[in-house]
């Protein structure tokens, strides 16, 4: 007897996003949003094989990940600007612009700024002033870990550093949220 042939089920893809970035505690953050907020989204993190967290290595990382892949929902470069300068962040602008898919969040100064809009309205100047912000509020935590963020009220608390960006352009990283929040 043959195989009963079954019409095949359309099965829709889970959204892949590439997440180039400069450092572990955005990867740390990211995991941790996919494991409360946005399960249907696959994240990966191409890394560079010197483990250079330069805005170039990144990117370089980034493309070289994107190559051969028809899967890919976005593909998002996350750097700081406390250790860069503005000449060395030229190429990620310019990859920004090549294709609808690709994506740039900066944080000035740095990635850190982002977990701490989540508790508050801070604008801290510089990055040591950022993380003390952040100890205060969250005395246990340590990079590269993502604050311990209450998960019942996590949602709020994104939606309130995305509210928060906007008001200020230190920190491009609500872009993303929101693409991943639709």
């Amino acid at each position: 007897m043959g195989r009963l042939n079954r019409p095949k089920q359309s099965r829709k893809l889970r959204p892949v996003f590439l997440l180039g970035c400069e450092g572990k505690t955005e990867r740390s953050y990211f995991k941790y949003l996919n494991e409360t907020l946005f399960r249907k989204i696959v994240f990966e993190f191409p890394g560079s094989r010197n483990h250079n967290s330069d805005p170039g290595s990144v990117l370089k990382a980034l493309k070289q990940a994107i190559k051969n892949r028809k899967d890919i929902t976005g593909a998002w470069v996350i750097v700081d600007t406390d250790n860069w300068q503005p000449k060395q962040l030229q190429a990620l602008h310019a990859w920004e612009k090549e294709n609808s898919i690709h994506g740039l969040a900066i944080s000035n100064p740095c990635f850190e700024l982002w977990l701490l809009l989540h508790v508050t309205d801070q604008f801290p100047p510089t990055g040591d002033a950022v993380i003390t912000a952040l100890k205060q509020t969250f005395p246990n935590w340590k990079k590269p870990n993502c604050p311990p963020f209450k998960k019942a009220m996590f949602k709020q608390a994104v939606e309130q550093a995305v509210e928060r960006a906007k008001r200020n352009d230190q920190t491009t990283v609500y872009k993303l949220i929101e693409i991943l929040m639709l």
